[in-house]
């Protein structure tokens, strides 16, 4: 295999697996110029694979200069040169992941996504999501992967881009504080956990409490994978558990509604004994009404009956022929009164001078000299 851009040549034993490195600095003259090679990972595969990313780490026979550069072009977009790489430290990459060769033995480190500055650290985030799957493949958290570029973020001050992942923060941070604290990710319910308590310290928590947070969890669960008997036995008492809290709050709610129409029921008997009452009430005031009503009008009766008797007695035989609503009539009365009087002092008069108020005289002159002959003629002077 030859690589005209370092000027080297390796040539590989079939039998025993050696490989040997040839300097190619050219000393001749150039019979023929080809195509430039960008680097030794394009003559042997081209574009590098997702999914070959461990396989491929593990075969390859390359330097790790050329490995991580090829990686970082493949992800990363905006590269490096890899003396520039060299002086960034671990903790200033996003991914740092050890993959050991089934065949050698041999350890290779992969470091992608640099983060030691604002412009790589925005970089990191926007090409994220395309090495999602090669992240899986290397068992990596791309949650823990996102909190450590974000905790970098926040050292940065970059305020509009951890505006943006503000949301996921606590939980991205507490899942990179977990994988350099306890080795290991927090499960989801651990995580929601640790979330709450560091919600509870408020925005002064410090970083050494939220590493002690984390540190709780440091128990790694060893209980063995359950069986496909097991888990669909836990599925069914789940089911259970679901039906019975079910019934439980059907229950709850029928006894509820019980409850309502107890009430209800309570209340339209209490109303209809107030309407009762009411009922009562009313029918005693109309029987008094009515009791009152019949007293007076006997009592109207017995004053009119009275009233004619004592007036027929006064008019004697007088009023024999007179109707009772003529003698209750008290102009009627007077006038039979006045001529009973006259009457009996043997005094004749005619009937149309004894309307009062008549206007007819019969050349007797006016009606003042009319009355004062009537009562003349009924009341003469003595002698």
């Amino acid at each position: 295999m030859v690589d005209f851009e370092h000027n080297e040549a390796r040539v590989r034993c079939i039998n025993c697996d050696a490989i040997m490195k040839l300097d190619l600095t050219p000393t001749a003259k150039l019979v023929k110029k080809g195509r430039k090679i960008k680097s030794m990972i394009e003559v042997k595969q081209g574009n590098l694979l997702v999914e070959d990313i461990v396989k491929y780490t593990e075969e390859f026979e390359g330097s790790d200069e050329e490995l991580e550069v090829a990686i970082a072009k493949q992800f990363e977009g905006k590269t490096i040169d890899y003396k520039e790489r060299q002086n960034i430290t671990d903790d200033l990459f996003a991914v740092v992941k050890t993959v050991k060769s089934k065949k050698t033995g041999k350890s290779r480190k992969i470091r992608m996504f640099p983060i030691h500055d604002k412009a790589h650290v925005s970089n990191a985030l926007a090409k994220l999501p395309q090495a999602t799957q090669t992240l899986k493949k290397l068992s990596v958290s791309i949650d823990s992967v996102k909190g450590k570029i974000l905790k970098i973020a926040r050292e940065l001050k970059m305020k509009q881009l951890l505006e943006k992942f503000k949301k996921a923060t606590v939980e991205e941070v507490l899942q990179e504080i977990a994988k350099t604290t306890i080795e290991k990710e927090l499960s989801a319910d651990e995580l929601i956990k640790a979330k709450a308590k560091v919600d509870e310290k408020g925005e002064a928590i410090t970083e050494d409490e939220v590493k002690a947070i984390v540190a709780e969890f440091k128990k790694v669960d060893t209980k063995p994978e359950k069986s496909e008997a097991e888990k669909e036995t836990e599925r069914k008492d789940e089911a259970e558990k679901v039906r019975v809290k079910e019934l439980a709050d059907l229950k709850t709610k029928v006894e509820e509604i019980g409850k309502e129409v107890t009430k209800l029921k309570d209340e339209v008997e209490k109303s209809n004994k107030a309407y009762d009452s009411e009922k009562k009430a009313h029918d005693e005031l109309k029987v008094k009404f009515a009791k009152y009503e019949k007293a007076d009008k006997d009592r109207l009766e017995k004053e009119k009956a009275d009233k004619i008797k004592v007036r027929k007695e006064k008019l004697g035989d007088a009023g024999k022929d007179m109707k009772d609503e003529d003698i209750l009539d008290d102009l009627k009365f007077e006038n039979a009164l006045l001529k009973k009087k006259l009457a009996d002092k043997g005094i004749k008069i005619e009937t149309a001078d004894l309307i009062i108020g008549s206007v007819k005289e019969e050349n007797k002159g006016d009606s003042k000299d009319l009355a004062k002959r009537i009562h003349e003629k009924a009341f003469p002077k003595s002698e």
